[in-house]
């Protein structure tokens, strides 16, 4: 992978489109410098390549973060318009092919929207998509597609960021095994060992599963061993035979069938016994058949006049029916002509109260009010708000008013502090002179000049005076008269702003108590035309709703005892009709029952019967009657089959002998014990062996697939628990530590030139933190006694450094070895703990490594960098924006 070109917009420091051509800057060597001032956004370049590529900045963060440096709203510039795209582009080159991936920020309506664009770029600068629709994480994966890297080791490989070097070097075993695991992607032999780990102690446990089913089963049954379980199985087998002996010794069948005769001739007798016995039941019932008969005849004979008696019973109950509704419609009229006066009367006395008349006067002059109280509204709203605002303006310049007096006490004890300061500082002053003038005369000496007035004769010298003070007290002195000075003139002018404060204040509370004056006065004047007892228009606006509603309902009301009226008035003329109708019914429903009684006598007098309660008594349902000729026909066949069945009896058991029937269930028990007990017995037995001998033939295959396998099983899971790294180094650790020798051996590589050849790593086994070993690394130094080394930790900071840019290289070196092409690097900062020396020294292991990637890109502001490494761009600061300039 080799950069091209990096584009930005609106992203971290920078407002306007930033352009980084990567083939302009290694057009000279390869290497070139990134300088600018610290916060400038220098790392902000590395971070809009990752981001471009991976959806990330180039920290550490953990991608699952969807807030901070992995997150694009995140990175949008705030100084940039609400109009303006926030977007990363970046183009590089893989295989021979140019590719360009795209991350964007587009404002629409509140919202930013998030879109994406990668492809492959053709000769004419066009973009070929890879997708339709992309998503964020459809770029990440192609990236790591081309480019053959992770985000994680795309910053260990190509980007080398800011404090990152030592961290690898100084990191324990656990650490360095976790980075190493993502750079070469050795997770998968951990998995290639947990994987066998896992099959291998799957196998196992099986095994030792199957061994405790085999060993349940037989305890299950009682047994200890699979020969147990046969020696009992013979034994099944020889009971069954002597249960079979006993069986046909007792010859259950033939006492069966001997029984069964009997009981088949015992029951014969007893059909004759029954037929006898039936014979003498029927005899019994014959007079009660001979009543049923007459009855029978009886309820025949009543049947003829049924019709004729029913239609008689019919037109009484009609007549009957007619004289009680004539009775009752005679009853309901005079009630209802009550209703009529009543709902007549109560009409009246609502009418005679109607205040119809007066409530509708009273809603027109209410309607007059209204023009009114809606210029009141307004003038009580204002007279309000300007009330308000004057309570508001009083209460501002009583807070002035007292701020002007806290601060004019303030003012007023901060000059008498500086005051007294003063004096003790004036006082000071003339105490060190005085002392002064002492020291002087007492160092004079006849012929010598006085520093002070140059004469070489001293006749009166000054003595120095017992409370003078040191040169030190009286510039504390006057220190702390300036403070105290510095102090005074603060709060004075405090005091002075808040005595401009109060008279703004007290200004506006004039202002506003006029207002309120002028509103109070309108807002007065117009309370005057209205009416008593109605403040506003809504109070307004309900009198008349209230008088409206009071007339509706009247007039509803009315309606109302109207309609009953007029209802009360209708049931009246329907009584009056219903009497009518009821005196016609009756007359025709007193001929129809007149002529009905005539037809029955007829009837009564041709059939023989003296009344109707005769024909009443001997009448009878349909289904009486069919159950009374039923019971007749039953009987007389009944008798007809019994004396022809007990002839052919009594002739078939002539000459024949009663069995004991009283034996039967004794015999019958003593053959069922028989079978019961056999057939059980050889049902248990069969069961068990057959029970017994699957379960025999099921363990024998488990126990002998059991001790095929059990020997490989136990060694495989042995050996899994070695490859895991269960005791001792694991295949993973194995595969990193050759992979990270040969870091090393590339990072010594680079190290031969770094002073003369000092330094040598190289890997211990020394346990780590978390009791890790394998990992752990020393450095040599050749002007050192110890042949042991000593711990990269005790190196300096710029021997550090060395190292750490020496590892960090080789680590890049060896990443590259496994197939993914690197064409450049980029290092940021750390050169700033080096001497000129080292530098030269790091200088020359950037050189062959840029012989070896082709381009190399530093992040620094040391001076030393920037006399010796062109081409370079600088990151500028300014107000409106960063920018970059080449």
């Amino acid at each position: 992978m080799r950069p091209v070109k990096l584009e930005m917009q609106a992203f971290g420091p920078f407002v306007t489109k930033q352009t980084v051509d990567f083939s302009k800057l290694a057009q000279k060597n390869g290497m070139f410098l990134i300088k600018g001032r610290t916060g400038s956004g220098k790392t902000t370049i590395f971070d809009a390549m990752t981001f471009a590529l991976y959806g990330g900045s180039s920290g550490d963060e953990s991608k699952k973060s969807k807030v901070g440096r992995n997150n694009l709203e995140e990175w949008r510039c705030e100084q940039a318009d609400n109009s303006l795209e926030t977007f990363v582009s970046f183009t590089f080159e893989s295989g021979g092919s140019l590719y360009r991936f795209t991350r964007k920020l587009v404002p629409k309506r509140k919202n930013l929207s998030a879109e994406y664009a990668a492809g492959r770029v053709d000769e004419d600068g066009v973009l070929i998509p890879f997708f339709e629709n992309p998503k964020g994480d459809d770029l990440e994966a192609k990236a790591v597609e081309l480019i053959g890297l992770t985000k994680e080791q795309f910053r260990q490989v190509v980007l080398l960021p800011q404090g990152q070097f030592e961290k690898f070097l100084v990191a324990p075993s656990k650490d360095k095994e976790e980075i190493l695991t993502k750079i070469f992607d050795s997770g998968r032999w951990q998995e290639y060992a947990e994987r066998f780990y896992e099959a291998a102690s799957e196998r196992k446990s099986a095994l030792d599963e199957e061994k405790k089913r085999i060993d349940s089963s037989l305890n299950e049954e009682g047994f200890n061993s699979i020969e147990d379980l046969s020696k009992h199985i013979e034994q099944l087998k020889e009971d069954k035979t002597e249960a079979e002996k006993i069986h046909k010794e007792f010859d259950g069948a033939a006492r069966q069938e001997s029984l069964n005769k009997d009981r088949s001739l015992a029951e014969k007798f007893n059909a004759l016994h029954g037929l006898e016995k039936k014979k003498q039941d029927l005899l019994n019932e014959k007079e009660e058949i001979d009543a049923k008969r007459i009855k029978y005849e009886k309820a025949t004979k009543a049947e003829s006049l049924r019709k004729v008696l029913g239609d008689f019973d019919r037109a009484g109950l009609d007549l009957k029916n007619r004289q009680k509704a004539l009775e009752d419609a005679s009853n309901d009229l005079p009630e209802l002509e009550k209703a009529e006066k009543l709902a007549q009367e109560t009409l009246k006395v609502h009418e005679e109260s109607s205040t119809v008349q007066a409530d509708s006067t009273k809603i027109g002059e209410y309607q007059a009010k209204r023009s009114a109280y809606q210029d009141i509204g307004d003038l009580k709203a204002a007279y309000i708000k300007a009330k308000d605002a004057s309570e508001k303006a009083k209460k501002d310049s009583d807070e002035a008013d007292k701020s002007l007096k806290d601060k004019t006490e303030a003012a007023k004890a901060e000059l008498g502090k500086y005051n007294k300061a003063q004096e003790e500082a004036r006082d000071f002053r003339n105490r060190y002179f005085e002392g002064i003038y002492g020291e002087i005369a007492g160092g004079l000496t006849d012929g010598e000049k006085c520093p002070v007035c140059g004469s070489t004769v001293h006749p009166e010298p000054a003595e120095k005076k017992p409370d003078s003070v040191s040169k030190d007290d009286m510039e504390a002195k006057e220190a702390e008269q300036n403070l105290r000075k510095e102090a005074w003139e603060k709060a004075e002018k405090a005091r002075v702003t808040a005595d401009e404060l109060l008279k703004e204040k007290s200004g506006v509370l004039a202002a506003k108590d006029r207002e309120l004056a002028a509103a109070q006065s309108a807002y007065d004047n117009a309370k005057v035309n209205l009416l008593e007892g109605i403040e506003d228009l809504a109070a307004l606006d309900n009198r008349i709703a209230e008088l409206t509603e009071k007339i509706e309902a009247f007039n509803l009301k009315t309606k109302a005892l109207q309609d009953s009226l007029n209802a009360a008035r209708n049931n009246v003329t329907a009584g009056k009709s219903k009497i009518e109708t009821a005196e016609s019914e009756l007359k025709a429903s007193k001929k129809k029952f007149d002529d009905e009684k005539s037809a029955l006598d007829k009837g009564l007098s041709e059939n023989g019967y003296e009344d109707e309660a005769s024909v009443r008594a001997d009448l009878l349902t349909a289904e009486l009657r069919d159950e009374l000729h039923k019971a007749i026909v039953e009987y007389e066949t009944s008798c007809s089959n019994n004396k022809a069945e007990l002839e052919d009896k009594q002739e078939e058991l002539a000459g024949k002998t009663e069995p004991d029937s009283s034996k039967f269930e004794e015999r019958q028990k003593e053959i069922n014990a028989e079978k019961d007990k056999y057939t059980a017995d050889i049902t248990r037995i069969d069961g068990e062996i057959d029970r017994l001998g699957k379960k025999y033939s099921d363990l024998s295959v488990k126990d002998k697939h059991y001790r095929a396998e059990i020997h490989q099983a136990e060694s495989d899971f042995a050996f899994a628990k070695k490859l895991r790294g269960d005791s001792s180094v694991g295949l993973q650790r194995y595969v990193l530590a050759i992979l990270f020798d040969q870091v090393i051996n590339e990072a010594n590589r680079m190290l031969n030139i770094v002073h003369g050849g000092r330094y040598h790593l190289f890997r211990t086994d020394d346990k780590g933190e978390g009791n890790k070993r394998g990992l752990e690394l020393k450095v040599h130094d050749n002007r050192s006694v110890e042949k042991e080394g000593r711990s990269v930790r005790m190196l300096s900071g710029g021997e550090k450094f060395l190292v750490s840019l020496a590892l960090s290289i080789g680590m890049s070196t060896v990443a590259q070895k496994s197939g993914v092409k690197i064409e450049a690097l980029f290092i940021d900062e750390g050169f700033g703990t080096l001497d000129d020396s080292s530098i030269k020294d790091a200088i020359e292991i950037l050189e062959i490594v840029r012989k070896n990637s082709g381009m190399i890109g530093i992040i620094s502001h040391v001076k030393v960098l920037e006399e010796n490494i062109q081409p370079q761009i600088e990151v500028i600061k300014a107000d409106t924006g960063n920018y970059i300039s080449a």
